[in-house]
């Protein structure tokens, strides 16, 4: 129940903003280390401003591996809005 009561006020703006992600993915990320926010703030921004390709587990493993996961994805809406083709793995 307290696990329930942590992340739902994060699933739940996560499911408005219709960024689909289950509450057990959340939690597996705090198992891995993963910051939950960091990841689901950047998966909203994508999504909302047209970028629906970049997968929650690719933003997990950036942020694993030490990258700045909100820099890259306002990059890549800078890049979508300019019309320039730039996708996650370049």
């Amino acid at each position: 129940c307290l696990v329930f009561l942590m992340y739902f006020p994060l699933w739940l703006r996560a499911y408005l903003t219709r960024v689909w992600v289950s509450p057990f993915t959340l939690l597996f990320m705090s198992w891995r280390k993963v910051n939950p926010t960091t990841i689901i703030d950047a998966k909203i921004m994508s999504v909302q401003s047209g970028i629906k390709d970049i997968s929650t587990r690719q933003l997990e493993a950036h942020y694993l591996a030490e990258g700045n996961v909100q820099r890259v994805i306002k990059a890549l809406i800078a890049a979508h809005r300019a019309n320039i083709k730039l996708d996650w793995n370049t």
